[in-house]
């Protein structure tokens, strides 16, 4: 994937095209030839009856933005193929490496949706590929008739977001989509041209005079990635449904300030709002790639469907936008994590925790837009360019701080920059006593307010979660939270110690009681050994809620407790309220997606685990989203969520190198995207990390099981379920396991399981 989002170029990319392959070798030929054998020669010697290699030419049928493409005959295999004379354009230095190896890939992509490489060489009249010969034509030949009926432009939009979601999992963005690179054949579905491969062979769309499909980004020579060619499809789309393109003042780059006109079809409400979003002109508001397009716009084709065929087509109107005076993009921020100087390592939890809490009081300010964790702590123990920190996570100004505990003292220091300018709007050094943490974190908060122009929102903190009458009963809550994230067995445990510490010195701080309810509850989700961690689970949710009845933590806990306690009807009602009072509460949803993924509701909880996904962006939810919707049969969907799950996956493993369970997340979704050796190689990084882990060795199984390592999965598996890992009801259920089922060791298992 294009790693403008703060990988340094470390992406799938770079590692799956290490070895230079045919593409890569002639970019490179080119681009180091000497600037008189770049030369075109190819017009002087294309004509019917010609031969290159064991290609002969029959007639030219169409011309592009960097070659010429002729029908011709492949003489030794028989068939008919695309042979595309490629007019190089090389610079005089050396391409970037993330190009070629890019390049590369386009070459390797294998997708429905995708025309087919054959072949690539160089002759002594220039280079050239061989790809599949389509019968058809192309998408901008059928708009220049007009738009689409809406049915058609919404299947077209489907099966091209579908082959981005193809090439955005394996590194590839395109960069030149616009219609004339959407083919629609005759018979056969539409097929995306040029992927990848016009930019490598150094023809930009500004040469090829195209800039109505070129996003904002690219106007200004900003980085590209995923979401320059969602913002392409946005306006393919627009002008398929509506004959029109959406921004109707030609090529300026200034007419990306203007909001086009709303699209409303009849029956697919939901396709408004994501052109909408697709077509914004801050690439952070746009869909993440081409998998979270799919999603959407299959959701609107069935939609669609549903109403009846023999009735009148629907009509595609348009509703212009109503225009605000002195409109300007929000204000936006990036908090990194504060860096920790304490002396002691088991103050290293200190940084983190505060720059998060500060996140949260940002996040609650309307008008400015925050940065997601996940996404700012990428940039942790780097050598910090704020400018390019900044250019990465699409921001205006950074906060960035450091924090040093010495005994009962506090000294925290912090800066808000302006990145584009380089100086600072605010800066502030907080010497203060440890139990001044809370007024340090809402003063910080307070002053990026105040530098941005904007007004803290009544009620940042969240309701009912008081700061505890003594610093210390907060500091073991911090730890405790680090470590409930892990979901390991020994870490769940230390986890209820550090909550249950944290009662003791404030019995009536409802954050760690609700804590200590949810590391309980998870062992017994997780390691279900006997009823007392059950029982405190639900006498430590029910007192949270009594201290703090509108604390949506506090609901949550509760509500997994239920669902453990086997009352997922009550359950599902406390998740809902939690739900309510806190929508920014990934942790509810993903417990609610997990009761309807265990009782086969997997419409609802693929819903639910999407929701926990891009709230809180945590890779098991991501995962398992993916997993309900294959359950569902919907297996191009599937597989971009897992795309998007293994994503999601790196960015956490990132920030978390030594957690075993998103090593096997991360497995597993390679497994499932048909990367079966990386995923395996991953799976051995989680034993080694975690060896004696129950939970570990259960995922690993199922790695093992999706890899078609039988004998190894159920050996995995029953190591895990002998030391106390996991339910029947769950194992039952559990996609991954599939491959097992019916299997009289993995029955047999299942038998001496409880329910």
């Amino acid at each position: 994937m294009d790693r403008t989002r703060g990988d340094g170029g470390r992406g799938r990319a770079g590692q799956e095209a290490a070895t230079p392959g045919p593409v890569t070798r002639l970019l490179r030929d080119l681009v180091e030839a000497p600037p008189d054998e770049r030369g075109d020669t190819w017009e002087k010697w294309l004509r019917p009856g010609a031969v290159v290699g064991r290609f002969e030419l029959v007639r030219e049928i169409g011309r592009g933005g960097f070659g010429v493409v002729w029908e011709a005959r492949d003489r030794e295999l028989g068939r008919a193929v695309a042979f595309k004379a490629v007019r190089a354009a090389g610079p005089a230095g050396r391409r970037e490496e993330r190009l070629l190896q890019e390049a590369e890939l386009a070459a390797r992509l294998s997708h429905p949706n995708i025309v087919t490489l054959h072949d690539v060489g160089r002759s002594e009249h220039g280079p050239y590929l061989v790809l599949e010969l389509l019968r058809g034509r192309t998408l901008a030949d059928a708009l220049a008739r007009g738009a689409l009926p809406p049915r058609e432009a919404i299947r077209v939009g489907v099966e091209v977001a579908g082959a981005l979601a193809h090439a955005h999992a394996r590194g590839v963005v395109h960069r030149d989509l616009k219609p004339g690179n959407v083919f629609l054949q005759d018979q056969g579905p539409a097929k995306v041209l040029d992927f990848g491969l016009a930019h490598a062979f150094g023809r930009r769309k500004e040469d090829g005079g195209t800039p109505d499909y070129m996003a904002p980004e690219q106007c200004r020579g900003a980085p590209e990635d995923e979401r320059t060619d969602v913002f392409a499809l946005g306006v393919i789309l627009y002008r398929s449904l509506t004959g029109e393109l959406p921004f109707a003042d030609g090529g300026s780059a200034a007419r990306r300030f203007r909001a086009p006109a709303a699209v409303e079809v009849p029956g697919a409400p939901g396709l408004g709002p994501l052109l909408a979003r697709m077509l914004a002109r801050d690439p952070v508001q746009r869909p993440r790639d081409g998998g979270e397009v799919l999603e959407a716009l299959a959701a609107v084709q069935r939609d669609l469907e549903r109403r009846p065929a023999t009735g009148p087509a629907a009509a595609v109107r348009t509703r212009p936008r109503t225009r605000r005076r002195a409109s300007r993009a929000p204000p936006a921020i990036a908090v990194l994590p504060f860096v920790n100087l304490s002396a002691a390592a088991d103050d290293a939890h200190l940084g983190d925790a505060l720059a998060e809490e500060v996140i949260g009081a940002l996040a609650r300010i309307e008008g400015l837009r925050v940065v997601a964790r996940s996404s700012s702590f990428a940039f942790r123990g780097q050598s910090q360019d704020l400018r390019r920190v900044a250019q990465a996570l699409n921001v205006q100004t950074v906060l960035e701080g450091s924090v040093q505990r010495a005994g009962d003292r506090l000294r925290v220091g912090t800066q808000l920059v302006d990145a584009a300018g380089g100086f600072h709007l605010w800066a502030e050094r907080f010497d203060r006593r440890m139990e001044d943490v809370f007024a340090i974190q809402d003063e910080i908060a307070r002053n990026v307010a105040r530098a941005l122009s904007l007004l803290l929102a009544e009620g940042a903190r969240p309701a009912g979660a008081r700061p505890p009458a003594d610093v210390r009963a907060y500091d073991f809550y911090l730890r405790g939270r680090h470590f409930v994230r892990q979901t390991r067995r020994a870490s769940l445990r230390f986890a209820g110690e550090m909550f249950a510490r944290a009662c003791e010195i404030d019995p009536g701080y409802a954050l760690a009681h609700a804590g200590t309810a949810e590391a309980m509850a998870l062992l017994g989700m997780y390691y279900p050994t006997g009823g007392a961690d059950l029982a405190l689970a639900d006498a430590e949710s029910a007192r949270a809620l009594e201290l703090a009845p509108d604390l949506a933590e506090a609901h949550a806990a509760r509500g997994l407790t239920l669902f453990q306690l086997g009352r997922p009807e009550e359950a599902e009602r406390t998740f809902e309220r939690a739900e309510a009072l806190d929508p920014g509460l990934g942790e509810a949803f993903y417990y609610h997606g997990r009761i309807c993924f265990q009782a086969g509701r997997f419409e609802e909880a693929a819903r639910l685990f999407q929701t926990a996904s891009r709230v809180r962006e945590d890779h098991q939810a991501a995962f398992f989203a993916a997993q309900a919707t294959e359950a569902l049969g919907r297996h191009d969907e599937a597989r971009a969520l897992y795309a998007r799950a293994l994503e999601v996956a790196e960015r956490y493993m990132d920030l978390n190198p030594d957690d075993p369970r998103a090593a096997t997340g991360r497995g597993v979704s390679l497994c499932r995207l048909g990367r079966v050796e990386e995923g395996l190689r991953w799976a051995e990084q989680a034993l080694a990390i975690d060896p004696q882990d129950a939970g570990v060795r259960y995922n690993v199984a199922c790695l093992c099981a999706q890899a078609g390592r039988i004998e190894r999965s159920l050996d995995l598996l029953q190591e895990a379920v002998q030391a106390g890992f996991g339910t029947r009801a769950w194992l039952e259920r559990d996609p991954d396991l599939a491959p097992l089922r019916g299997l009289a060791r993995f029955e047999a298992l299942l038998a001496g399981m409880q329910a």
